[in-house]
């Protein structure tokens, strides 16, 4: 089965300029949704990563990252080691790209990837992991430290791609780190929350049962605030949690009270709500939770029914693009559309 890279402008039809995703008028009208181009090639199957040039970059299911054009034509392709029986694909990890341009990524060998933005290859260095693969996206500091996991470790990576440190975190679910604005990193290894410094030692950790056995995702406020996203209790409830930039639990939601499966990072939209994707028997659902633990919101989605489709977006005016279209800050549809894996540009495009 084919996916598209796509880029979506859109614009409201009351005297705005098209694609323009801000709105000059507030007198109700229509959205009108319109392609720029679309790039066929091999599933798609990554969320897209955009450098500062316009250049995206995901990954398909032939294992291969793709640069495409800010127009949409193919800049070049890189390909990775071949997957191995664990996992059918790279499905599991996106790119990032780091402030100089260079894209980072996981490969299903074992190592960390970093390659240039021209395609070739800067260094590679060797991840150890318990599993076939390694499945996650890396982090960059804004020294250009990068920070990789696997099961049991987190590493920290030189630009130059020599090791600055590792450290034992245990846990064989390890979320995606996040990074404070002081270069605080946090992690989370199934039940335990991490903060460490810069320099690799640890600042604090916390033991997160039992509202989390199996932290998911993070998300990181500008005040210091850490949301995490996760599973717990007997009955695999899904809870979010509000943790202090001390370590201290500010508060805890009970977003299901069983068999909540949890996807992805929660996002914080510029109005400091809390959003979230989780699946119940097969529903997939958007929450929308306020700042001081109480939910605004929550929207049926049917596209997010796994790992692979959780993901949705969030502009600079609360809009949130969804695998069905947008919705209003307030949860209201905004306009429909069949959307994919989304990352809003700074330019007012959606890739998909």
């Amino acid at each position: 089965m084919k996916k598209y890279i796509k880029v979506i402008s859109f614009g409201i039809i009351v005297g705005i300029m098209f694609f323009s995703c801000k709105k000059t008028s507030t007198e109700p009208g229509p959205v009108q949704v319109e392609f720029k181009w679309e790039y066929e090639g091999p599933g798609i199957l990554s969320s897209p990563a955009m450098s500062s040039d316009g250049a995206i970059y995901a990954f398909s299911e032939n294992d291969t990252l793709y640069s495409v054009n800010s127009d949409g034509t193919l800049k070049w392709k890189y390909a990775l080691p071949d997957t191995i029986w664990y996992f059918p694909t790279n499905i599991f990890v996106s790119p990032v790209v780091g402030t100089d341009g260079v894209i980072y990524v996981f490969a299903v060998d074992g190592y960390l990837y970093a390659i240039n933005s021209d395609g070739t290859l800067k260094w590679k260095y060797p991840i150890k992991t318990s599993f076939p693969t390694i499945y996650g996206t890396p982090a960059v500091g804004s020294d250009g430290t990068i920070y990789a996991f696997a099961p049991d470790s987190l590493f920290a990576i030189n630009p130059n791609g020599s090791l600055k440190w590792e450290i034992d975190i245990g846990g064989g679910n390890v979320s995606v780190p996040a990074i404070g604005l002081d270069g605080t990193i946090y992690i989370g290894a199934d039940r335990d929350l991490y903060a460490i410094n810069p320099d690799g030692s640890v600042k604090w950790s916390i033991d997160m049962a039992p509202a989390i056995y199996v932290g998911v995702g993070l998300a990181l406020e500008s005040d210091g605030t850490l949301y995490v996203l996760g599973v717990g209790g007997i009955d695999d409830a899904g809870n979010i949690l509000a943790v202090n930039p001390d370590g201290t639990i500010e508060w805890t939601y009970q977003i299901e009270e069983q068999y909540f499966i949890a996807m992805g990072c929660p996002v914080i939209g510029p109005n400091g709500i809390i959003y979230l994707a989780g699946n119940i028997g097969y529903t997939g659902y958007i929450y929308a939770i306020s700042n001081d633990g109480h939910l605004q919101w929550k929207v049926e989605n049917p596209g997010i029914n796994n790992q692979e489709l959780a993901t949705f977006a969030i502009d600079s005016d609360g809009i949130i693009y969804i695998q069905e279209g947008a919705l209003n800050p307030d949860g209201t549809l905004e306009w429909e559309y069949p959307l994919g894996d989304i990352v809003v540009s700074s330019m007012g495009s959606l890739l998909l």
